[in-house]
């Protein structure tokens, strides 16, 4: 995955790139990962994944609501908000984004999940660098092969994983007592 993406970004690298803010992305990625154990957490404990997805977004409601509020006694309100209607769909697609990985990191576990992350990103991103290019954007064969190469590491680390119904947060309560909880005592 690392080879894809350093594959994707090779012909764009150059003496201007400021590499020292790699760090904040890269942050960024162990925290989201940190995230997503926690995630697998509270559904277990929940049983929803609708727990998680609140919590994280009740949370980050009131994170921002104090940045906003120190950044507009600072610098004050802004004189107009944005006209551009796609820019208010922002929560919405968090909310997506948190509840299918908060549903999904209990099947998939934290690593592979991050792998299909990383790998929608780039997808993602050379989709929108090919149907609504920006500034001085260029698609380059290198940038496929990236994306591809990507898509090939989702693949072999999701075959080779070979086990099914993984747990990446334990409740404390066995597969046995689960199943009889779900199905009943006794239920075969």
């Amino acid at each position: 995955m690392l080879a894809a993406v350093g594959l994707s970004m090779a012909d764009k690298l150059g003496g201007g790139f400021p590499y020292l803010m790699l760090l904040l992305p890269l942050v960024a990625g162990v925290c989201v990962s940190w995230q997503q154990a926690v995630n697998g957490h509270v559904k277990n404990a929940a049983g929803s994944a609708y727990a998680g997805t609140f919590f994280n977004f009740v949370a980050g409601t009131g994170a921002l609501s104090v940045i906003f509020l120190v950044h507009a006694v600072a610098v004050g309100l802004p004189s107009r908000l944005p006209t551009e209607p796609y820019v208010y769909l922002g929560g919405l697609v968090g909310i997506s984004f948190i509840t299918i990985a908060v549903a999904a990191v209990q099947k998939l576990g934290v690593l592979l999940l991050g792998l299909c992350t990383i790998t929608g990103q780039l997808v993602g991103s050379l989709a929108l660098d090919l149907l609504l290019p920006h500034g001085d954007t260029q698609v380059t064969a290198a940038t496929v092969a990236g994306v591809a190469l990507a898509l090939a590491a989702v693949a072999v680390a999701a075959l080779s994983g070979g086990r099914t119904g993984r747990v990446v947060a334990s409740s404390g309560v066995t597969r046995a007592a689960a199943s009889e909880r779900v199905d009943g005592p006794g239920a075969v």
